[in-house]
């Protein structure tokens, strides 16, 4: 039960992670360019324009597995380092913030291309969004 229940969490957070890169699409979309803000602020975004695509205390902000409550402003996910309009499709876009799945055990990576890898902090994509993205 207990595994069971620590499974649907880590998927929980892979369909947050792709909720809000999907959102990002739609932000795209409307505006002819993704976002130029980074870190979390790149993600939060969606919930401050004229029409918000996202509700600001929304779950989808926090990953299941994170010892946190959604409130307004905040996010357990990371964002991009630069603005991601230059980033290539391998790059990552956003990542768990070390520690949402527990210490040490990394988490999960989405690249540009909205392909998600569930990746221990060893993994070279964990790295990589280390270097991309940040808190």
């Amino acid at each position: 039960v207990i595994r069971s229940l620590r499974n649907d969490k880590v998927a929980g957070c892979s369909a947050n992670l792709r909720k809000l890169w999907g959102t990002q699409q739609t932000y795209r979309a409307q505006h002819g360019k993704y976002p130029i803000e980074t870190g979390g602020e790149f993600w939060l975004l969606l919930s401050r324009t004229t029409s918000p695509l996202i509700e600001p205390a929304s779950m989808t902000y926090i990953c299941p597995l994170a010892d946190e409550s959604p409130r307004a402003g905040s996010t357990s996910y990371r964002g991009p380092k630069e603005d991601v309009n230059t980033y290539l499709d391998r790059h990552p876009v956003g990542a768990d913030k070390p520690g949402n799945h527990g210490a040490g055990e990394g988490g999960h990576v989405i690249l540009k291309t909205g392909v998600i890898h569930t990746v221990r902090e060893k993994d070279e994509y964990w790295k990589e969004a280390e270097i991309w993205t940040q808190p």
